[in-house]
């Protein structure tokens, strides 16, 4: 019997190895460039997909909505949402300065594409609602900040810093990064709340 296709994790899968190939050659990058990252003929990728577009715009999608799982699933386990958010949309570590880079490419194209800077107009709204919200929270009943600036203030802060970091990481460390957004925080009256993520321990009993 043929092997059966689990079509919606085939779709994801092509997207993720889009999205490592967006990251590393940016849009120049075509169908076929995915296609021979992700071992595959071209036919797979067109099969999931209409055209180099619907590729990129479902690639976006998917990202977006990873880092929007990947931060509740941190409130869930107890990191307060203010947290949450900055932690995962700094570049701290290769995944996410891949995710970056990502945001990036996007962006190089959506300023000459209406469709897609109205799409990044309406990410960047919900993203300054978020932060909006988490701050709001954090302070609590000692709210003595205009939540609303404060979010667009620490946006850009947040939008700087991932750039220059995106460019020469040698230059923006985790460390450098989690101290200036804390040193931010803290002007706005809140304890430093981010971390530096550290690699996990090895296994008793591994070897290196």
């Amino acid at each position: 019997m043929p092997k059966r296709v689990d079509h919606a994790e085939r779709r994801d899968a092509v997207a993720a190895v889009a999205e490592q190939v967006i990251a590393d050659r940016g849009l120049g990058a075509g169908l076929r460039d995915v296609a021979l990252a992700g071992g595959w003929s071209t036919s797979v990728v067109t099969h999931y997909f209409t055209d180099k577009r619907d590729l990129l715009e479902f690639t976006l999608r998917r990202t977006i909505e990873g880092a929007a799982a990947r931060i509740e699933t941190q409130v869930g386990a107890g990191r307060t949402r203010l947290a949450a958010i900055l932690e995962e949309n700094l570049p701290l570590d290769s995944r996410r300065r891949r995710q970056w880079r990502l945001f990036i490419a996007f962006w190089g194209r959506a300023v000459h594409d209406p469709t897609l800077a109205a799409h990044q107009r309406r990410r960047h709204a919900a993203f300054r609602s978020a932060l909006a919200e988490a701050l709001a929270e954090a302070w609590g009943a000692d709210v003595r900040h205009d939540a609303e600036r404060e979010a667009r203030r620490l946006f850009a802060l947040l939008d700087g810093l991932a750039v220059q970091a995106a460019f020469e990481p040698g230059e923006w460390s985790a460390d450098l990064q989690v101290d200036l957004v804390n040193r931010h925080l803290a002007g706005l009256g809140l304890s430093p709340i981010l971390e530096v993520p550290r690699p996990a321990p090895p296994a008793l009993g591994s070897h290196s």
